[in-house]
């Protein structure tokens, strides 16, 4: 009998080996197919930044210093981006120098209130504005430069620094009051804003003022912006931001970003596996409603089931009428 030639045998094992491989391939587009569906990466693999945590404040968006101050800073950002993030930091340590003479509000430009914010002064990118303005010429160390306070800040490219809205305000404060931060106090600032932007000694924001322990505590443990359900987690916040405006202190929020490296902290003391709301430290609820009974309802996203913002507000109006 003829032996098979060594070519023909060269040729039956390569095909063998390509049929194999496109086997592999077949097989991890399915396992991919099935991952949940609020996670570009599981939330143990995403690289979390050093951002800390925004505790949202009674009203619309978060607010500090007096609603009568000459001069009104408003900041637009995208909540968990780590620049942005040191921006309203610096605006923190501003409001708290002299909260009298300023006042600070900073919104969520993923929010609808954000996006009107914006929308009002005609542009659609991240920007801070004070006293309606974002673009001011500042003078620091003897020289004159001009700082237009959109997009992405503390880069090479960048058109200002988050540490140039301490000169800016100290700027509008002497137009408009005479005189702006005490000698001593502008220094303290600036030595700070150096601290947050370097990502020294970086402090919790927007300390929530609360009388007494509130009646409900809920976190909002939010994904990355790129992730598809990030817009359901934003108008969240503004509803939520609502009820805190009626209920006040009864009611404590706080917002995580799972890009960061204290939203990676909660999520794991929670054992938690993905973008959640949490509600009393739970997300399994009991909902008991007049005519329907009682009923389980689910405040974390996993694969195959989603969140009704609808119900997150049923469960937190009925533990905050208990």
């Amino acid at each position: 009998m003829k032996r098979p030639s060594l070519g023909i045998v060269v040729v039956l094992l390569a095909a063998v080996a390509v049929l194999y491989g496109l086997n592999r391939l077949t097989s991890r587009a399915e396992q991919s197919e099935q991952l949940p569906v609020p996670q570009e990466a599981s939330a143990s693999e995403q690289k979390p930044e050093h951002v800390p945590a925004v505790a949202l404040g009674s009203g619309k968006g978060n607010t500090l210093g007096n609603p009568d101050a000459k001069v009104r800073v408003v900041a637009v950002v995208p909540l968990g981006v780590e620049c942005h993030m040191q921006t309203i930091q610096i605006l923190q340590e501003i409001a708290k120098a002299d909260p009298k003479r300023v006042r600070v509000e900073i919104y969520d430009m993923n929010s609808s209130k954000g996006q009107q914010e914006l929308a009002s002064h005609g542009v659609h990118c991240a920007s801070v504005f004070v006293n309606g303005k974002n673009q001011w010429k500042i003078k620091q160390d003897g020289k004159e430069r001009t700082v237009i306070c959109m997009r992405k800040p503390n880069d090479p490219m960048s058109t200002y620094n988050s540490t140039d809205l301490i000169e800016v305000v100290h700027q509008e404060m002497a137009r408009q009051y005479g005189k702006g931060f005490e000698p001593a106090v502008l220094q303290r600032l600036r030595v700070r804003g150096q601290q947050i932007v370097s990502g020294v000694a970086a402090t919790p924001l927007l300390s929530e003022p609360t009388k007494g322990k509130p009646k409900v505590v809920v976190e909002v443990l939010t994904p990355s912006r790129q992730a598809s359900i990030y817009t359901f987690f934003a108008d969240a916040i503004e509803q939520l931001q609502a009820l805190k405006k009626q209920y006040g202190d009864a009611l404590s929020v706080r917002v995580y970003s799972l890009a960061t490296r204290e939203g990676q902290s909660r999520l794991q003391a929670l054992r938690l596996t993905g973008p959640a709301i949490v509600i009393n430290g739970k997300t399994v609820h009991e909902l008991s409603e007049p005519g329907k009974g009682k009923r389980k309802v689910v405040t974390a996203f996993a694969s195959g089931s989603s969140i009704s913002l609808t119900d997150v507000k049923k469960v937190i109006v009925a533990l905050l009428r208990q």
